[in-house]
């Protein structure tokens, strides 16, 4: 398993947040 230190998971969650978010 990788370890995601809090950083790394709050990147991914504004990534994915930008990607399945409709766009305005």
């Amino acid at each position: 398993m990788i370890y995601l230190s809090e950083r790394d998971i709050v990147k991914l969650n504004v990534i994915q947040i930008k990607r399945y978010s409709p766009k305005e």
